[in-house]
């Protein structure tokens, strides 16, 4: 009866046991797994983060671009109606010296007005070309960060395989040990009516005997 019982514990030992190494294999899985979301996720941000710089540095050389040729343009135009204005004075009236000064200067203001503005523009575009060189390794950057992206995903659906298959061996596996604790404790419930019976049929042999030798 002992011997049975000591059986059926080492038995449910060993089953904790294999629980717990399976239990602790499938906790290791699921820690990995949101480890590697994590670094996805500050990987996608990075990712993000520098598509937008990206975005900024090509808008603001458009913008630099766009503001410059019209800068230009205008001084041009501004240059030729001063011209045309001046002409116009001196073909109507040879004495307006004076008049013709006077234009003259105000266009003058005018032009270098927008000549400063150009100024002003040139040296924010230079900056920005500085910027622009950064542009190239930021490029080498974010293809480094895509393909280390494109390797953790990979990763990530291989782990959730793992995990998957880890999760459907520990329920057959499972599944097994429910069948074998029962058959055990069948085997356990069967020796210990066989021992009840041979404890009966000896106590009745020995009621048998006690009964014969009072005879």
């Amino acid at each position: 009866m002992e011997s049975s019982s000591s059986e059926s514990e080492d038995g449910n030992e060993e089953v904790e046991r294999d629980e717990r190494e399976e239990n602790n294999e499938t906790e290791l899985l699921r820690e990995d797994l949101a480890d590697l979301s994590t670094e996805i996720s500050i990987k996608q941000k990075l990712i993000e983060e520098l598509e937008n710089s990206q975005k900024r540095l090509n808008n603001m050389k458009l913008h630099y671009e766009e503001k410059l040729s019209l800068l230009a343009r205008k001084i041009k135009e501004t240059e030729t109606e001063r011209d045309r204005v001046l002409d116009t004075i001196h073909e109507h009236d040879k004495e307006a010296a004076q008049q013709s000064q006077k234009v003259k200067s105000d266009y003058e203001k005018k032009i270098n007005n927008f000549k400063d503005e150009l100024k002003k523009l040139q040296s924010a575009k230079k900056e920005h070309n500085r910027l622009m060189r950064t542009k190239t390794q930021n490029e080498m950057q974010l293809k480094g960060l895509t393909r280390d992206l494109d390797e953790l995903k990979k990763t990530k659906v291989k782990l959730m395989r793992q995990m998957k298959e880890e999760i459907a061996k520990n329920k057959k596996r499972e599944a097994e040990r429910e069948r074998q604790i029962s058959q055990l404790k069948k085997e356990s419930r069967k020796r210990e009516i066989q021992i009840k019976n041979m404890e009966s049929e000896k106590r009745q042999r020995e009621l048998v005997l006690k009964r014969k030798q009072e005879e």
